[in-house]
């Protein structure tokens, strides 16, 4: 759980521009860390950071558009992350490649990508 001084202070870096801070507030929003669940204010904070290349906002955002049903858009945000080495956004775009969602389904790309993941230390591939 996180303090309100500390969720004052990633949203005083949110609000100067550093992405690591409006992913963190993000997840603030998305979980209802210190503040209420609101998705949309996620979804904001997320792009933002994501427009900056922070990979974990990527990430996030591709689970979000994932649930949304808007696989293309999930495809294309979990393969940026993982041109920028997450492992998380590597083993989601693996099985994007093998279940077709957002993409042409390839099993030889997503036993690749699996296998990448696997060999850098993601649990979930391995």
């Amino acid at each position: 759980m996180i303090s309100r001084q500390e969720f004052e202070l990633y949203q005083r870096a949110a609000q100067q521009g550093y992405a690591g801070a409006q992913c963190r507030l993000g997840d603030c929003y998305k979980s209802g860390d210190g503040v209420q669940i609101n998705e949309r204010k996620a979804t904001r904070l997320y792009k933002k950071a994501a427009r900056q290349g922070h990979a974990g906002a990527l990430c996030r955002l591709g689970d979000i558009y994932k649930k949304r049903n808007m696989d293309e858009h999930a495809f294309r945000n979990y393969r940026r992350a993982a041109r920028l080495c997450h492992l998380i956004a590597l083993h989601k775009l693996a099985l994007c490649y093998y279940h077709g969602e957002g993409v042409e389904e390839d099993d030889g790309i997503a036993f690749m990508l699996l296998i990448i993941a696997a060999r850098t230390g993601s649990p979930n591939a391995q």
